[in-house]
């Protein structure tokens, strides 16, 4: 096959034969280095892509663990509200159902009604403490009982007369009939 192609050059470049076959010789040698840089080419620049994916890898990833992070840091700051919230929900019930067995259901409606809320004292809670209606001593004082600061609190709660009218009853005062009966009624 050289051989023929060393007669096409040879007829085409009007050339002797040892000519062609150097020519041939330094065209095959030319296409060869060619093929070769063209090879090296593609994979320096399949590693190139390569190590731009590998970069922009890394780069997600320390975006998804950012995000990851936050979401736990959210997590955590909502499990931390919902805490909080249970233990002022149960000192709420606590506080609820003291003033029920001290004072009344109707009154304490009354009462809540009027304020809204219960003023929080900080030494009814107990950051431990999972059974609000346990903590009953003041820290200020080692003999005051719950019952007792509570009655307190409310001799200096101030209750609108419109409030205390709710909760009484009017007193009716009927007159008795005196019915004057004879015997033969009452047989």
């Amino acid at each position: 096959m050289p051989e023929e192609q060393d007669v096409k050059i040879r007829k085409f470049l009007d050339i002797n034969g040892a000519t062609a076959a150097l020519l041939r010789t330094i065209a095959t040698l030319i296409h060869e280095k060619t093929k070769e840089q063209i090879n090296e080419l593609c994979k320096a620049q399949y590693m190139s892509n390569m190590i731009k994916d590998k970069n922009e890898i890394k780069q997600l990833q320390v975006q998804v663990e950012t995000i990851i992070q936050q979401y736990r840091s959210k997590i955590l700051t909502l499990y931390g509200q919902i805490t909080h919230i249970n233990k002022k929900l149960q000192l709420t019930i606590t506080k609820k159902n003291t003033l029920k067995n001290a004072i009344g259901v109707e009154k304490v409606e009354i009462l809540l009604k009027e304020t809204g809320y219960y003023e929080l004292k900080e030494y009814y809670e107990e950051m431990d403490e999972s059974d609000c209606a346990s903590i009953t001593k003041n820290e200020h004082s080692n003999d005051e009982s719950m019952a007792n600061s509570l009655n307190d609190r409310f001799r200096n709660l101030a209750i609108l007369p419109s409030m205390k009218a709710i909760g009484k009853r009017p007193e009716r005062k009927e007159l008795i009939e005196k019915k004057v009966y004879t015997k033969q009624e009452v047989l």
